[in-house]
């Protein structure tokens, strides 16, 4: 069962996801001009990997479902909302349960390797283990070089920790369903091609 099918050729999809691109843009540069440059890396990450498909093809309609793409841009919006503190933190790792579906997918559909729906699910889990781990050493370079406060103090951030492998443990049989229902449904899914070879996966 292909992967493929989650990078989408559909222009309705693509309007959408441009315009999630375009708002996850102005936030990476509203982040860092407020004092904000982790959050503003965190955006700008989710950028790169979102316009992957468009540059590998050089179609811009080309685009993930924009519906990930709006699930990764969650964080960004809890910024400039009053949103509770435990509702934001579990929306971060949301978010990044999502860009870790994008980077699974992109590497099946972009490069040589080639994965069931299953065990790109569990590889979503360990990558969003991973990228968590990662963003509290973002987190930390912020603070230490500057002078913000993201990690409050020890207990909230082994709190996180623990939130964002939950979220992953609980996302990942999630995510196995996506990939088996988008490849199964196929109905406007895009048959990528190899970017090095031209032919169809």
């Amino acid at each position: 069962m292909a992967l493929t099918a989650i990078v989408e050729d559909d222009r309705t999809n693509a309007t959408l996801g441009w315009g999630v691109v375009s708002v996850l843009t102005l936030a990476a540069v509203a982040s860092a001009v407020l004092g904000g440059p982790a959050w503003s890396l965190l955006a700008g990450a989710a950028v790169a990997v979102a316009v992957v498909p468009a540059a590998a093809f050089r179609d811009p309609s080309v685009m993930p479902p924009w519906e990930l793409l709006a699930v990764v841009a969650l964080p960004t919006a809890s910024r400039f909302f009053a949103l509770p503190d435990a509702l934001a933190d579990t929306a971060i790792f949301v978010a990044i349960v999502a860009f870790s579906v994008l980077i699974v997918a992109e590497l099946h559909v972009f490069s040589p390797v080639e994965m069931p729906p299953r065990f790109a699910a569990v590889l979503v889990v360990l990558l969003t283990m991973a990228t968590a781990g990662l963003w509290t050493l973002v987190q930390y370079g912020s603070d230490a070089f500057f002078g913000t406060a993201l990690i409050e103090d020890q207990t909230s951030l082994m709190w996180d920790l623990v939130v964002a492998t939950a979220v992953s443990v609980i996302g990942g049989p999630l995510v196995g369903y996506y990939f088996e229902r988008q490849a199964a449904e196929g109905g406007r899914s895009f048959r990528a091609r190899s970017a090095a070879g031209g032919g169809e996966r």
